[in-house]
This record gives structure tokens, C-alpha cells and sequence, in this order.
């Protein structure tokens, strides 16, 4: 049988949100701290940005790639979200 991870554990913090609770404050810094160390592993590796795919605005966000097409991309992404945005 497998053993539950304690409060304060990213799955700590998804088993809340599977079982529609509200995560502790301790998930969720957890979350956060891990969510934050898969952001620098993505970025710290330019060949990623490249196996992922340039001209994405989820390449400019998740690589922090700023290549021509991705930055283009981005900025069509931020302009149609407005639009959307504001015709609600």
C-alpha cells in the first residue's frame, strides 16, 4: 500500500485539488517552490526552447525564448487575448 505524502508536499497539494479541496498554505508554497524549480530547468536549456518548437507563444513563456517568431508570436497571443478581453 502506498504511503500518503504529509501536508506540505507538492502531492499533498494535488491530492487536495484532486479531492476538490482547497490546498494549505504549506502545499501550496511547496507547489510554488516546485513549479519554480521546473521553470529555471526549463529555461537553463536552450536546446529545449528548440525540441519544444520556436514560434509559440508557449515557447516565449515556458523557454523564455525570445527569438524573432516566438516574440511575434507572444505579442499576437497578448493582442488577441485583449481583443477578447474587451469585446466581453
Amino acid at each position: 500500500m502506498k504511503t500518503l505524502q504529509p501536508c506540505g508536499t507538492n502531492a499533498a497539494y494535488h491530492r487536495h485539488r484532486a479531492h476538490g479541496e482547497a490546498p494549505c498554505t504549506a502545499c501550496k508554497q511547496a507547489h510554488t517552490t516546485d513549479q519554480n524549480a521546473r521553470n529555471q530547468r526549463r529555461a537553463a536549456d536552450p536546446a529545449a526552447a528548440d525540441r519544444a518548437g520556436h514560434g509559440n507563444a508557449s515557447t516565449y513563456v515556458n523557454y523564455r525564448c525570445r527569438c524573432t517568431p516566438c516574440c511575434d508570436a507572444a505579442a499576437r497571443r497578448q493582442r488577441e487575448f485583449r481583443k477578447r478581453r474587451t469585446a466581453s
